[in-house]
């Protein structure tokens, strides 16, 4: 066994025991290191004074380094696991609390819709007008016979998907799109994938014989932020340009809503930058292309619209 060393008299500059480093006393005295888990092991079978070097010795004191309580460190034990899970498992009830309380996207609400719209399309009679679109077209109210397809929020590939799902039974005698607005937030870069957007319009409008296009509605001032006005511009310039190519009509019914910029809606005409606060003013263009035989008649009431 080995013997403790240590110098503890009032001169001393250092002690040790066990193998300690030596360290200097803060006073006149000595402190001795005694590790306590060593000195389990290695105190066995020692004197009183061999356990306790300071036994005795006036100015002198043993200073305990207890390690047990850093033994079990590494140790996952059920009080650090529960520690560990609680945030982790808050987090995920956020998370699930979260989904459960958000708004259903517009491809949600199209997938729900599409049963009664199928229902709808069944009993349709001929020479009925088939409208699809967006927002927009969802609040049309039309002169003549209308099944009204049409989901708030969809863009041009989501109305393309949508279409594909209905089934027609009945030809339409003419079918009118609304589509664009969505598609021009500037989050999705318009201007960058106007090409694509234009080939799943072309998509779309292949599907029917007898297609009217509109241009696409101005944005009013508050909504700058979120869509591009002059994405309005180009995207109807370049919609223009596919129906003279493929044989759709286009027309603008939005023309008075306009300001000096086309893609800028004029004050007060819309009602949160977006949807127009009165859609009687473009129904009646719309109305002259898609029904001009029923345009004396009143309103008809679409069965079927989701905003």
């Amino acid at each position: 066994r080995r013997t403790p060393q240590m110098n503890c008299g009032r001169s001393a500059t250092y002690c040790g025991i066990f193998g300690t480093p030596p360290v200097s006393p803060p006073f006149g005295g000595c402190d001795v290191l005694h590790h306590a888990v060593t000195g389990r092991h290695e105190n066995q079978g020692l004197s009183s004074a061999a356990r306790n070097p300071c036994l005795g010795l006036s100015g002198c004191r043993t200073i305990a380094m207890n390690t047990d309580a850093g033994r079990d460190r590494g140790i996952l034990t059920p009080r650090r696991l529960a520690l560990l899970l609680v945030p982790l498992l808050a987090a995920a009830g956020f998370v699930l609390h979260q989904r459960a309380n958000a708004t259903p996207s517009a491809v949600a609400i199209a997938s729900q819709a599409r049963p009664a719209m199928t229902a709808e399309l069944a009993r349709a009679p001929r020479g009925f007008v088939l409208v699809a679109g967006d927002s927009h077209a969802a609040a049309l109210r039309l002169p003549c016979e209308v099944v009204n397809v049409a989901v708030g929020g969809l863009r041009a590939d989501d109305i393309e998907v949508h279409l594909s799902q209905l089934p027609l039974p009945v030809e339409p005698s003419a079918v009118l799109l609304i589509a664009g607005t969505n598609d021009l937030r500037r989050k999705l870069r318009p201007l960058e994938r106007i090409d694509d957007w234009v080939a799943e319009v072309r998509q779309i409008v292949s599907r029917f014989r007898n297609v009217v296009v509109t241009a696409i509605p101005p944005i009013g001032s508050q909504m700058t932020s979120v869509f591009d006005p002059d994405a309005v511009h180009i995207y109807s310039h370049r919609l223009e340009n596919l129906c003279s190519e493929i044989g759709c009509r286009y027309v603008d019914p939005w023309k008075a809503l306009r300001s000096g910029h086309f893609g800028a809606a004029k004050a007060d005409v819309t009602v949160d930058g977006v949807h127009l606060a009165d859609y009687g003013i473009p129904a009646g263009t719309i109305a002259a292309a898609v029904c001009p035989k029923a345009a004396g008649q009143p309103p008809a009431i679409e069965s079927v619209t989701a905003e």
